[in-house]
């Protein structure tokens, strides 16, 4: 056995070392014609021009009588003008404007007199109330331009303007190979050593959610070659491989190996945690780039890694920009220590006290994937740093609203069940409000309080007599 030692490369050098091995590899994404109905959320390949005029006739806007604008100038409250019914006609919203006829006077303004004659109190001004063609979008126009992002709106418009199909990026497909004898599936009772698979359901949400189509293979056993052959069978499938597990130094740690047989390791190891062990490399089948990346086998390893490295890698090959999540100062409750050689990820709860934001740690662990449904954002501890005091203002991705956590009532200290059916029936009650719970025992929970980062602070007290809580 090749021991393998892993580098320690800062996060912003290993992912601009990834994208520019990537470009300069000429990596690019197919493209397909699509329906426009079938558009929302795809990529436009090129840019999208008007078929036709929106709208492609003179267009009634109101709902009244259509005229001759120069029958009823002079028209006043005291000396209203009177048409005879040959000198108009009644008219509904988006009715064709009829010939001879250059405005619309609204059906309240219009006051019936005897014999289907009506009178005017107010001027007509000519083409008021109508929608002239290509009002809104004139044929040969370009609607969108290059790598737009289709919305609902923009669906609407192209249907509007005649544009029936589109020419889109294609969607990506991602190959996600679970590797460990550990592993057993979801469905599965399992026995003492065995681990639920469920690290390819959360890569395959988050890649669904960027856009992408993945495409999950059974998981492969701790076999150098067995996981080698899984690799090779992606990259003649897929445009993008995942590899999630074996990612480390250990000895039945096989994705380096199984990357480097099939294609090109960029790096190995980055200096951030949780994600460290990742593995950054590239296949090429004749033109064709397949981006290939070794997950680490822990989930919250491996969502980081997902957030930090994969999903800008995706967006290049949809030629889309990178989200941009909102950063705010939040003031820390507790002391947070972390090693001065890698920039480190600590998931918090995040809530608004009396105007001011905090910031709950929670549990750091790399197999804690329940603070990830807990978190409402990231604390961001820079490489070099060794970490932050009690009561400092650090940094803090949101991975929620903030909109969310302004109606977030924070509670710190010692935990009990009833705590939890609270959250439930908050939720239940305010569907808009959520409750943060952090578990830091019942001194914690008061010293949160006295230093105004809690509305409320959970204490068990114990019976001296029957030593109960």
């Amino acid at each position: 056995m090749v021991f393998k030692y892993l580098s320690n490369i800062p996060l912003a050098e290993a992912r601009s070392q990834f994208l520019s091995t990537l470009r300069s590899k000429n990596i690019r994404s197919e493209t397909e014609t699509i329906k426009t109905i079938n558009a929302n959320h795809r990529i436009a390949a090129e840019a999208v021009y008007a078929q036709i005029s929106a709208p492609h006739y003179n267009s009634c806007a109101m709902d009244g009588i259509a005229l001759d604008a120069s029958l009823t100038f002079g028209a006043t409250d005291t000396r209203p003008v009177t048409l005879q019914k040959d000198q108009f006609q009644w008219v509904n919203t988006g009715d064709p404007l009829p010939e001879n006829r250059d405005a619309v006077v609204m059906v309240e303004d219009v006051i019936e007199a005897d014999e289907g004659e009506i009178q005017l109190f107010t001027a007509a001004v000519p083409w008021q109330h109508i929608r002239q063609i290509g009002e809104d979008i004139a044929q040969g126009d370009m609607i969108i331009p290059s790598y737009t992002e289709i919305t609902p709106a923009i669906q609407g418009a192209m249907l509007a303007a005649g544009v029936l199909e589109i020419k889109a990026i294609k969607k990506p497909l991602v190959g996600v190979i679970p590797t460990g004898n550990e592993l057993v599936s979801p469905q599965t009772d399992p026995r003492e050593g065995d681990i639920i698979e469920f690290n390819s359901t959360i890569i395959k949400g988050m890649l669904e959610d960027w856009g992408c189509e993945p495409k999950v293979y059974p998981i492969v056993r701790d076999d150098q070659d067995l996981i080698a052959e899984a690799v090779y069978k992606a990259v003649m499938q897929c445009d993008f491989v995942l590899l999630n597990a074996g990612s480390s130094a250990g000895k039945k740690d096989y994705s380096v190996d199984a990357i480097e047989k099939n294609g090109e390791v960029i790096l190995h190891g980055v200096a951030i945690r949780p994600g460290k062990p990742v593995v950054l490399g590239f296949a090429q089948q004749q033109s064709k780039v397949i981006p290939l990346v070794g997950l680490p086998g822990y989930p919250v390893s491996a969502i980081l890694v997902m957030e930090e490295l994969v999903r800008p890698a995706v967006n290049l090959l949809l030629n889309k920009p990178d989200e941009e999540k909102t950063m705010v100062q939040a003031t820390v409750s507790r002391r947070l220590t972390s090693s001065l050689k890698y920039m480190e990820f600590i998931r918090a709860r995040v809530g608004n006290v009396d105007g001011k934001l905090v910031a709950v740690p929670l549990n750091r662990g790399a197999g804690v994937v329940s603070s990830f449904v807990k978190a409402d954002g990231i604390i961001e501890v820079p490489q070099n740093t060794e970490g932050y005091e009690a009561g400092e203002k650090v940094p803090v991705k949101l991975v929620r609203k903030m909109k969310d956590i302004d109606k977030t009532l924070v509670i710190t200290g010692s935990h009990d069940p009833l705590i939890d059916e609270l959250i439930d029936l908050v939720k239940i009650k305010w569907t808009d409000s959520q409750v943060v719970s952090s578990h830091v025992r019942s001194l914690g929970g008061l010293m949160a309080l006295k230093r105004g980062e809690s509305y409320l602070g959970g204490t068990h007290l114990m019976d001296e007599e029957t030593g109960e809580y």
